[in-house]
């Protein structure tokens, strides 16, 4: 599975993202699982959509969900 984490620039995002990584590398219901968790900002995530499982949404970005809907 790919999680895709849309971002504005990235910063606090890959605080998030390694975040994620370390609770299912502590996982063992997860751990094995092949998850891959990568943040884009916000005008290059269109371009991995078709790599990707699950798209989350950074709260900073919340003002583009409609966008991100339309465009999925």
């Amino acid at each position: 599975m790919k999680i895709l984490l849309v971002c504005y620039g990235g910063l606090s995002t890959s605080i998030l993202v390694n975040n994620m990584k370390k609770v299912i590398n502590e996982s063992e219901k997860f751990r094995d699982r092949g998850i891959v968790i990568e943040a884009w900002g916000k005008e290059d995530y269109a371009f991995h959509l078709n790599e990707c499982d699950c798209i989350l949404l950074g709260p900073q970005v919340s003002m583009i969900k409609d966008d991100v809907e339309r465009v999925v």
